[in-house]
């Protein structure tokens, strides 16, 4: 069909025409087809699958829907800082892709002998519990955690500055000789 309509554009125009020309314009004419429906197929899924920064959750009952909003979510995760010392909060952003939610938090990290997948498996299991306990909410089906900045224990640092003062004590009792 596309070659027909091709054979008859060349006969009105008076182009010689050979079956290369015409397999050749049906190729590019097909090729250029694929590339049109691909990019219709990618707008539709990036309509209709995108992750949407949502301001809460709503949890829709029988009686009437309860909104909860990203603050109180992000203070009741806060107050789980006190139960993770080494690990500082500082950032929740919460998406929706359709009735299923995600979160993605920003901490900073301090070393420890159990080191942070340890840390991250705990934190998650802790907020969807604390989230399920308190609020009801069961829709969070992934937390990603992106730690910001990696501090050394406080104890490391001082033995640093020690080091270093020492080395400099060293040079003075050098240079004053």
């Amino acid at each position: 069909m596309l070659a027909d309509l091709i054979k008859y554009i060349f006969d009105k125009l008076h182009i010689v025409t050979t079956d290369f020309n015409l397999g050749f314009f049906a190729g590019v004419g097909l090729a250029l087809a694929l590339v049109i429906i691909l990019i219709a197929v990618e707008i539709i899924f990036m309509l209709f699958f995108r992750q949407k920064k949502c301001s809460g959750i709503a949890i829709t009952e029988a009686d009437g829907d309860t909104f909860v909003s990203k603050t109180a979510i992000t203070n009741l995760i806060m107050h789980l800082e006190k139960d993770f010392p080494l690990i500082s909060i500082k950032k929740l952003l919460l998406y929706r892709r359709g009735k299923k939610h995600s979160l993605k938090i920003y901490i900073d990290f301090n070393d420890d002998s159990s080191g942070l997948p340890a840390q991250s498996k705990r934190l998650k299991s802790e907020i969807n519990s604390m989230l399920n306990h308190t609020f009801g909410i069961n829709t969070i089906k992934k937390i990603n955690i992106n730690v910001n900045d990696h501090h050394q224990k406080e104890q490391d640092k001082a033995a640093v500055k020690l080091e270093m003062a020492t080395e400099a004590d060293k040079q003075q009792d050098t240079a004053s000789k």
